[in-house]
């Protein structure tokens, strides 16, 4: 009794497994896989460059923001120094002792 359950159970694995293969034989064949897989390896190539472009010019940006502010910066001391000098050259002595 112990046999035919066991045979029993190979024979429907044994029908199982020949429906898999008859669907393995109705999928794509190899050469798709591989000209899927060439596409997707220049697709990733390309997304690299354009990739290390996009840091580039964010760097390059960067750079251009970091000297606009010191040009900001250096030209603000300038003015506020000027400002100072010529207020303070407009005070009589008088006014500043108080």
């Amino acid at each position: 009794m112990v046999d035919n359950i066991t045979f029993g159970g190979r024979e429907e694995q044994a029908w199982t497994l020949r429906g898999e293969l008859k669907e393995i034989g109705t999928l794509a064949k190899r050469s798709s896989y591989v000209h899927r897989i060439t596409e997707l390896v220049k697709n990733s190539q390309k997304q690299e460059k354009d990739i290390a472009k996009i840091i580039t010019d964010t760097r390059e940006l960067q750079r251009e923001s970091n000297s606009a502010n010191d040009r900001l910066r250096r030209t603000y001391a300038l003015v506020d120094e000027l400002v100072f000098r010529s207020l303070f050259s407009s005070l009589t002595s008088s006014e500043i002792e108080c």
